[in-house]
């Protein structure tokens, strides 16, 4: 059957079965979260307890279908989504690790390093902001686009595999460029810009403004 809303708390480590919540799905442990069946919620919050890797991980591989999914805390996070999803708040200590059919952040991401993956949609920051303290990789087909232009993103490197969509992002202070296959137009907006792999694109646009660009 369907729950309007389902909250549930454990003490430690705890495995999901299969759920569909028309509204609030949370879910509040003490260590580990992992799944056995799928999860369908309207608004979804998982929270770990902490953010230590190995001992707080998040991972939802199934097949699931959140509209929104937020973490408040998670070591390393896995989530499978099977369509769009709009990402809120999260605090992540480790890898946030996110396969959707297009990804939105519409909150404010902090994570040690990310992976998106928005195969067959875009990858977008409408109303929230990204800050990655290291790798950060991105992946969009087709004519899909990356759109990470919020003024307070801050990525360390980042790697962008696209096709024939447009990518562009912004950082508050530096960004280092590792590996880019972009075959649409490359737009970078940070204070420094430093190339340290190998950048194959259409067409580029580098602004360092009050920086150097360097290779």
């Amino acid at each position: 059957g369907t729950l309007a809303n389902l909250t549930l708390v454990d003490e430690d480590d705890l495995v999901l079965g299969g759920a569909t919540v028309s509204t609030a799905l949370s879910v509040n442990a003490q260590g580990g979260i992992t799944q056995t069946g799928g999860l369908l919620a309207f608004s979804a919050t998982f929270d770990a307890g902490a953010q230590t890797p190995g001992i707080n991980d998040i991972t939802l591989s199934g097949s699931n279908d959140f509209d929104s999914l937020s973490i408040t805390n998670g070591g390393d996070v896995t989530v499978v989504d099977v369509d769009e999803l709009s990402l809120g708040v999260a605090n992540v200590g480790g890898a946030f690790n996110v396969t959707a059919v297009g990804i939105d952040v519409t909150g404010a991401i902090t994570t040690a390093t990310l992976d998106f993956d928005g195969s067959g949609g875009n990858i977008e920051d409408t109303s929230g902001s990204v800050s990655v303290s290291g790798l950060a990789n991105f992946t969009v087909t087709g004519a899909n686009t990356i759109d990470l232009d919020a003024t307070s993103n801050d990525f360390a490197t980042i790697t962008v595999s696209a096709d024939t969509g447009d990518v562009d992002f912004v950082d508050i202070d530096d960004i280092s460029l590792g590996s880019i296959s972009v075959n649409g137009s490359l737009s970078i907006d940070a204070a420094g810009i430093d190339i340290t792999g190998s950048v194959v694109v259409d067409d580029a646009i580098l602004d360092a403004t009050g920086g150097n660009i360097t290779d």
